[in-house]
């Protein structure tokens, strides 16, 4: 599958890479090397699986979201 690798799963948004851990009820573990960046999910509710492949859209907006609170 290309969205999963070496136990990690992998994604492509806004011409970034990044890898991540999905838990249990949408915990979620995103990380952006290049731009040192890791966002940490800690959720009791999953989302609606709604999804973009193998993602549901709730990553994107995560990823989204703490892009524009560090001004990347």
């Amino acid at each position: 599958s290309p969205e999963y690798g070496y136990g990690w799963w992998l994604h492509q948004q806004d011409g970034k890479s990044f890898f991540m851990m999905r838990g249990h009820l949408g915990q979620y573990v995103i990380v952006e090397p290049e731009d040192n960046v890791i966002i940490v999910r800690l959720g009791h509710r999953k989302s609606p699986d709604e999804g973009i492949g193998a993602f549901t859209k709730d990553i994107s907006v995560y990823i989204e979201e703490a892009y524009k609170m560090l001004g990347k």
